[in-house]
């Protein structure tokens, strides 16, 4: 189920920074939809309310199931300080960082950690917050091939289990094929 807190998350939240309504709404929404996809419990975003990202999330977690708490943050540096506060770790996502593979036994050790992801400008102090500044290459590419792939290599190269699920996909090599989602007992 979809929350808003002030504080979502559990052990493993995304946090979103500066999203703009009109330029980065499918960007923000992929960023929740993956969270929520490969094991975060919460998805936060900075920058402009928006309703619709929540909503799209909101369908989502109904559908295919969650759990995911999820937050808008008007103060993306107090929320930051806070978290760090409280004991959690941060991860921030950038070009300019180096190479995630090397940070990932102590992020899989985090008991509370945080993955920061870029907006249009980063503010320095984020850099500076940040207890890990990672790389996905050292290329530009899409933030959210970024987090895909560091939130892959952190469940173990595993699929998690989603709870609340309505619906499923049974893999198959060829064709769309979506039934209700039974419990098995």
């Amino acid at each position: 189920m979809l929350r808003a807190s002030s504080a979502a998350g559990g052990r493993l939240t995304v946090f979103r920074l500066g999203h703009r309504i009109f330029r980065d709404q499918r960007i923000t929404t992929h960023c929740g939809l993956v969270a929520r996809a490969l094991g975060a419990r919460g998805f936060a975003y900075s920058g402009q309310h928006d309703s619709e990202v929540e909503a799209s999330l909101t369908r989502a977690v109904e559908q295919w199931g969650g759990p995911l708490a999820a937050a808008y943050i008007e103060r993306d540096l107090t929320y930051l300080k806070q978290w760090k506060r409280s004991g959690g770790k941060v991860a921030h996502l950038t070009m300019y960082g180096l190479p995630f593979q090397k940070a990932l036994p102590k992020l899989r050790k985090a008991k509370k950690l945080l993955v920061v992801v870029g907006g249009e400008k980063v503010p320095g102090e984020i850099y500076r917050l940040a207890d890990w500044n990672l790389s996905v290459t050292s290329q530009p590419h899409s933030e959210v091939a970024a987090l895909a792939i560091l939130l892959w290599e952190l469940n173990s190269r595993r699929e998690p289990k989603l709870r609340s699920a309505k619906l499923r996909i049974v893999p198959q090599e060829r064709g769309k094929r979506v039934v209700p989602f039974k419990t098995r007992r």
